[in-house]
């Protein structure tokens, strides 16, 4: 079993990931779903001599929520490279539903989709394969569906009826999905978020790591988990 994202990240166990997919950011910067004045009116801080620091924690804090959550907060693009498709070449098992004909749509080699890594994901913009050459070829559209309907499930790629998959691929980096991932505005982010974001930061500001503090981590501050919890993304998947 391929384990695409089970995550406790700063607990201090390792995070399996996907043998065969990878994934990188190539747009801007995420910028955190909260700003500066914000930060500073929670913390009661009236002057600007530290703004500079600031902002750094609330960085912190927003890559922490991130990564506890699995989710991207705000809209940027992405690249998630695979090794393989689920059946590769292999035709769409048309019939009635109820013959035998649907028999080999339950089997590996006829699974006609994949996930998408990360959540919440949307708009795609190719799905590109790299065949023997390193030539690139990009899938049409009207080959494929994009189900990302429920942002808070992991997104879909399905093959339509009749397509088939791109043979001939290199052996590994064989596939790439460029795509959007993340909620359009910050003042999308649920709200939870955002105050988990602040109690964060907060207290990256008071524990400095000069004390003895028995918090294992910024996770553990009262609250911090009740409010992330309701939005972690825990998968496992075969595909």
């Amino acid at each position: 079993m391929y384990a695409d994202e089970i995550s406790a990240p700063l607990a201090g166990w390792t995070v399996p990931r996907s043998t065969f997919k990878r994934f990188e950011i190539v747009g801007d910067p995420a910028t955190p779903p909260i700003d500066l004045n914000l930060v500073k009116s929670h913390l009661r801080i009236t002057d600007s001599d530290n703004d500079q620091y600031l902002n750094h924690l609330m960085s912190t804090a927003f890559d922490a929520c991130e990564r506890y959550t699995q989710r991207q907060l705000v809209t940027r693009t992405v690249r998630m490279w695979m090794d393989i498709v689920p059946g590769v070449g292999e035709a769409w098992p048309l019939g009635d539903m109820g013959t035998q004909s649907f028999v080999p749509y339950l089997g590996m080699n006829a699974v006609r989709w994949f996930a998408l890594l990360k959540t919440p994901a949307h708009t795609v913009t190719a799905i590109t394969f790299y065949q023997l050459d390193d030539s690139a070829y990009i899938m049409p559209t009207t080959d494929y569906l994009v189900d990302s309907v429920d942002l808070d499930q992991p997104a879909r790629i399905l093959l339509r009826y009749g397509a088939i998959w791109p043979v001939n691929i290199r052996a590994g980096h064989a596939i790439s999905v460029d795509y959007s991932v993340g909620y359009p505005t910050a003042a999308a982010v649920p709200t939870s978020i955002r105050q988990a974001v602040l109690i964060m930061a907060a207290a990256l500001w008071s524990n400095r790591g000069d004390n003895a503090d028995a918090q294992a981590d910024v996770l553990q501050f009262p609250g911090v988990k009740q409010l992330l919890d309701p939005f972690r993304v825990r998968r496992i998947s075969t595909l």
